[in-house]
């Protein structure tokens, strides 16, 4: 009984993320002294398995939501919950793409000032405005990450719109794992020409099998960017 509670620790706890610190998101470098940059982040549905979710997005919600059940009756109590909760996020995209982002928060360059904004539900700004790259707003943007949850649909559109219209931003970093349902990949480049022309570079990333990768890499190249595909 002990090796097994042990080794649903270690599943729930995987490499102490929260604490850690990066330069690294998804390969791209994010050592950019002295840029603004956007975090987009999709927190559709299919993160974590629901609703406009494929029926594996759906599966793998499910087999998370039995897993982080099974830790907590093993474990039981107060740590038993905490950790059941852990691994029920851990096992879904939208944990896996916090514990990509998070320690790049926390590595950004002390010059660089930065937001995250989400889209899902609702297209949301956690701050409006670049704020600097402290201590202090580092891990505010951690904890923020952190809490987020996923539901709704792919508003790329206008998530990219608000992106764009960032007073300051420089570079803007987009991941998503489904397509777009707010509008045509074809009308998204023609905005991002419009909205952009050149002057904010754009990078992709496309998460599972479900992403349109040639509808990133176009948006990416056309930007100044880069597309990574994370299938």
């Amino acid at each position: 009984m002990r090796s097994l509670l042990f080794a649903l620790v270690l599943v729930a706890l995987p490499g102490c993320y929260a604490v850690q610190s990066s330069a690294d998101y998804y390969g791209l470098d994010t050592t950019l002294p002295g840029e603004g940059v956007v975090f987009v982040v999709d927190v559709s549905g299919s993160m974590e398995g629901k609703q406009e979710g494929t029926l594996e997005d759906q599966a793998r919600g499910v087999a998370a939501r039995q897993a982080g059940s099974a830790v907590q009756r093993t474990v039981g109590g107060r740590v038993g919950r905490l950790l059941g909760g852990q691994v029920r996020g851990e096992a879904t995209k939208l944990g896996g793409a916090k514990r990509e982002l998070i320690p790049v928060l926390r590595g950004l360059d002390p010059t660089t000032r930065f937001t995250i904004l989400t889209f899902g539900d609702h297209v949301d700004f956690w701050r409006s405005d670049l704020v600097e790259a402290t201590g202090a707003t580092k891990n505010l943007g951690a904890v923020h990450v952190n809490g987020l949850d996923a539901n709704g649909g792919t508003p790329i559109q206008e998530a990219l719109e608000r992106a764009l219209a960032v007073p300051g931003a420089t570079t803007v970093f987009l991941m998503t794992d489904g397509q777009p349902t707010d509008a045509s990949t074809a009308e998204i480049l023609a905005t991002a020409q419009a909205r952009n022309g050149g002057r904010i570079r754009l990078h992709t990333v496309g998460l599972g099998p479900d992403h349109d990768g040639d509808f990133l890499a176009e948006l990416a190249a056309s930007n100044g960017g880069q597309y990574i595909d994370r299938r």
